[in-house]
C-alpha cells in the first residue's frame, strides 16, 4: 500500500509539472534597470514607424525542469518573431550537485530549420534519488544571417 501512494504521489506531481505553465526568463547578462523618469512609453510602435511583425529577435522562450517517471526531465521551446533559418537551444547543460560542487552533464544541441518555434525535450534517465539538479541553455535562432540570443536557467530541484 504505502508502495502504492508513493507511485500515485510521484505522478501526481510529475502530471501536475507537465500540465502546470512553467515559465522561466532570464535577463541578458549587463542588465540596467533603467530609472522611471528615463523610460518614454510609446503606445503603438506603428506610430513610429516601426511594425511588430518586422522587427526580429527571440520571443517567449521557456525552460523546465521536472520529475518523470524514468529520470529528470528537461523541456524547452525557443520562438522567434520571424521565420529562422535555425532555431532551437544550444548549450544546453544539466548539472548535478554533489559534495564537491556541481557536475556538467551536457546535452546535445536540439533545433529545427524554416519554423518560427521550436519544442523539444529530454529525461536524464541516470538520476539518482536526493540529488539535485539544475540545468541552463541558450536559446538561439538565426534570421536573415543573423544570431539572436538568450541565456537562461531554472532553479533547483530535488530529485526523489
Amino acid at each position: 500500500m504505502k508502495k502504492f501512494l508513493k507511485l500515485f504521489g510521484c505522478l501526481s506531481v510529475a502530471g501536475c509539472l507537465l500540465l502546470g505553465k512553467m515559465d522561466i526568463y532570464a535577463a541578458e547578462p549587463g542588465f540596467v534597470e533603467l530609472p522611471m523618469e528615463e523610460v518614454q512609453i510609446v503606445t503603438s510602435l506603428e506610430d513610429e514607424g516601426i511594425s511588430p511583425a518586422s522587427t526580429e529577435s527571440l520571443a517567449g522562450c521557456q525552460l523546465g525542469i521536472g520529475i518523470a517517471s524514468n529520470g529528470v526531465s528537461v523541456t524547452f521551446t525557443t520562438r522567434s518573431t520571424a521565420t529562422a533559418s535555425e532555431i532551437g537551444v544550444k548549450n544546453v547543460v544539466l548539472q548535478e550537485k554533489n559534495g564537491s560542487g556541481w557536475r556538467d552533464i551536457p546535452i546535445s544541441k536540439h533545433y529545427t530549420s524554416g519554423k518560427q518555434e521550436y519544442t523539444g525535450g529530454v529525461v536524464y534517465t541516470g538520476a539518482q534519488a536526493g540529488r539535485t539538479y539544475r540545468v541552463s541553455c541558450t536559446h538561439y535562432a538565426i534570421i536573415n544571417g543573423t544570431e539572436y540570443t538568450l541565456y537562461n536557467s531554472t532553479n533547483n530541484l530535488v530529485y526523489n
